[in-house]
């Protein structure tokens, strides 16, 4: 009978050093999930995704080539995931008032510069208010309303070139930094405000207005490049300090 009781205890402590062996790496790993648009462009149908389930904060989403699949995705009301990388051809939509959360860190978001993003009168959001994430953006994507959460440190990647029509919000305790790698950030809206980045050196590496009717923010200090479009204006209020260290 002590032997019985032995051997149970053993069987039991081996199976929670299997479980606690493994449990920081399934708390840590981000699975990737394709898009096949096979049945629809439902965001939230599993079998439109490979393997088949709905992205969750813990999934890298990638969107292919649109000819390899026959739909492509629309961002729905509320949507989230790890990471999103959008290859050349692919295609991304979002219905009106749609809305992506990126829940991970690194580089969450990766367009490639031949790829269609179509996101009008939707937001995207980097980080999960609270969470202190490190993240990124890659790429050549077009924004519509853009927000970086609370707690969140976002950088813009070199080479990148980012386009916002609507609002760009940078929650409280957030840090934005556009000024440590070479890359652009664009305008093309009407009455934008225009924030101000307020990691790296309080400014922006390149700033395009091709919209009109801006209104410059009064904490930029610094930009390498500044850019007014033929078609664009920019509202600059008194007591604007600002340097143009290039073109």
């Amino acid at each position: 009978m002590r032997t019985h009781n032995l051997c149970s205890s053993s069987i039991v402590l081996f199976i929670l050093m299997i479980l606690l062996t493994h449990a920081p790496a399934l708390a840590q790993s981000a699975g990737t999930l394709t898009w096949n648009g096979s049945r629809s462009s439902s965001w939230d149908y599993k079998w439109n995704w490979t393997p088949n389930a709905i992205p969750t904060a813990n999934h890298a989403v990638v969107i292919p080539d649109k000819a390899t699949t026959t739909f492509y995705p629309i961002i729905p009301a509320s949507a989230i995931c790890y990471s999103i990388s959008i290859s050349s051809g692919g295609r991304l939509h979002a219905q009106s008032r749609g809305k992506l959360v990126l829940a991970g860190t690194g580089i969450i978001w990766s367009s490639d510069e031949n790829s269609t993003i179509n996101l009008v009168d939707s937001e995207i959001v980097f980080g999960v208010d609270g969470n202190e994430q490190v993240c990124a953006i890659s790429g050549y994507p077009t924004f519509f309303n853009l927000t970086v959460g609370s707690s969140t440190n976002c950088a813009i990647k070199s080479n990148s070139h980012i386009k916002i029509q609507g609002d760009f919000i940078l929650k409280s305790s957030s840090i934005f930094n556009a000024s440590s790698e070479t890359n652009t950030i664009e305008f093309i809206g009407y009455g934008q405000s225009i924030p101000t980045p307020n990691g790296g050196s309080s400014g922006y590496y390149s700033l395009r207005i091709s919209g009109s009717g801006a209104m410059f923010p009064l904490g930029v200090t610094r930009c390498v490049n500044l850019e007014v479009g033929l078609e664009g204006d920019v509202i600059v209020p008194a007591g604007t300090g600002l340097t143009v260290t290039g073109s």
